[in-house]
């Protein structure tokens, strides 16, 4: 398995970045970074193929996949904009995003030598404990019926979603919704997921069921102007579709209407969390009346419509991270770089019991602030330039087997509800999938943030096992 990272692609990375940082050769033309990024899309692109051509149910547990996948389109598809993009977008770019093709050069070979060694470790690197652990509570939970349990995760979710988190995001109460309850409210991805494969099945019922959670979580999305759920929706409905159908064209099918979904819906939210940040003084979204967003969403739409908020070559735009990362190191060789390593203690204390713990979710609006001056929107910068921003290149390869390791532990944990076939588990598979994709995020909250939700997860999981265990086995 080790094959699919050859260590002669992590050599030639490697090279690359040290050529362009301290070689005597300095690079003034664009081609050697869109030959750096053509490179990457073929190996990223071959590590998908060959990993889905060897073990076509990982889809549904491994996040590597997900993981070369993200890597590909942010950091190698999205730095092409400065070469293959037409010449307006270009010049557009140079004005508004502008970098040199030397530091362009050097911040891509290292994305691409940090998702390389991080793919290498992830690989090396076994939980097998962990995930029998997983497989045998999976495995008891199953016994529960389906339909019984399909039942219970609609009521318990639905319910979590529509009378705590979304009356609060809308104004309709004043009590935040708790972190279990905004867990909980994750579980419509599941209905939809096993909705979708029913209809796959040829369950004629669970069409019109199907297609009004996948509406109503779509609606929900686009109201909260929550991209990742968006997207969530789309994945649950094509893997569960996958499941039901086992034809390549669904996936396919569901890889472009993500997509098109994508390029859609990423600068109108992008513009509904700006204006719900700035709705809050700069400290994260604010919540909002479903008028008020209405008026974002009217004021959105004039934009559009009379080209006021029309930017060259947006969603391609929205792929490019390559002069936030610049500014990001250059912030961190000055001494003024994260500090997201030194909360990481704080990710084992929950909030109730200690109120004055730091806010763990701060570092794009706090780097916002370094570039732009206010703190009104949030800045990514992609975890292997988080891991250098946070500490230098020690941080930078501390941060590659955070990646690896917390990216593994929980695709095991994702294998094992795979392998025991609970319902009740499959948001542990999700978060696998959803972890690998974030390899734009944090290091401290996309990472080991979610690998702390997940072990407390499953633990609840197991625990629940344990308790059911004797009516279970009578069952």
């Amino acid at each position: 398995m080790p094959i699919l990272v050859p260590a002669s692609a992590i050599f030639a990375a490697f090279a690359c970045l040290v050529v362009a940082t301290a070689g005597p050769v300095r690079i003034a033309s664009w081609w050697p970074l869109a030959a750096l990024c053509l490179a990457g899309l073929a190996l990223f692109g071959r590590y998908v193929v060959v990993r889905l051509r060897d073990e076509p149910q990982a889809l549904f547990f491994d996040g590597s996949i997900y993981l070369a996948f993200a890597v590909a389109v942010y950091f190698c598809a999205g730095p092409l904009i400065y070469v293959l993009a037409p010449a307006d977008v270009r010049a557009y770019t140079m004005v508004v995003r502008p970098i040199d093709p030397a530091s362009a050069f050097a911040l891509t070979a290292m994305n691409l030598l940090g998702a390389l060694l991080t793919l290498r470790l992830f690989l090396a690197l076994r939980f097998e404990r962990v995930a029998e652990t997983s497989r045998s509570a999976s495995h008891e939970l199953a016994r529960i019926p389906a339909s019984r349990l399909l039942a219970m995760i609609a009521v318990v979710g639905f319910s979590a979603k529509f009378l705590s988190v979304v009356p609060y995001e809308l104004l309709l109460t004043s009590r935040p919704p708790s972190a279990p309850e905004r867990e909980l409210a994750r579980l419509p991805t599941v209905v939809v997921l096993v909705l979708w494969s029913l209809v796959a099945r040829r369950h004629p019922s669970a069409l019109p069921l199907a297609l009004l959670a996948t509406c109503a979580e779509l609606v929900t999305a686009g109201l909260m102007f929550n991209k990742t759920d968006l997207l969530a929706t789309v994945i649950a409905a094509t893997l569960g579709a996958f499941m039901g159908s086992r034809r390549l064209a669904v996936l396919v099918a569901g890889g472009l209407i993500g997509a098109t979904l994508f390029a859609i819906a990423s600068p109108y939210v992008t513009f509904g969390r700006d204006r719900l940040t700035h709705l809050n003084g700069g400290e994260g979204q604010a919540p909002a009346s479903l008028v008020e967003r209405a008026r974002i969403l009217q004021d959105y739409a004039q934009l559009t419509s009379d080209g006021s908020y029309e930017v060259p070559g947006g969603s391609w735009q929205r792929l490019n991270y390559l002069p936030d990362q610049a500014l990001a190191m250059r912030f961190h060789d000055r001494g003024d770089g994260g500090n997201d390593l030194a909360l990481a203690k704080w990710l084992v204390v929950p909030r109730l019991l200690v109120p004055s713990k730091p806010m763990m979710s701060n570092a794009g609006i706090d780097l916002h602030e370094k570039i732009d001056g206010h703190r009104l929107s949030s800045t990514g910068i992609g975890v292997f330039v988080d891991g250098y921003y946070n500490g230098g290149w020690p941080g930078f390869l501390i941060g590659i087997v955070i990646v690896a390791a917390a990216l593994r532990f929980v695709s095991e944990i994702a294998w094992g509800v795979m392998e025991g076939e609970s319902l009740l588990m499959y948001p542990l598979m999700f978060s696998a999938l959803m972890m690998g994709l974030r390899v734009d995020g944090w290091l401290l909250v996309d990472y080991l943030g979610q690998a702390v939700v997940v072990t407390g997860l499953l633990g609840a999981f197991v625990g629940l096992a344990s308790v059911l265990r004797p009516r279970l086995g009578h069952a």
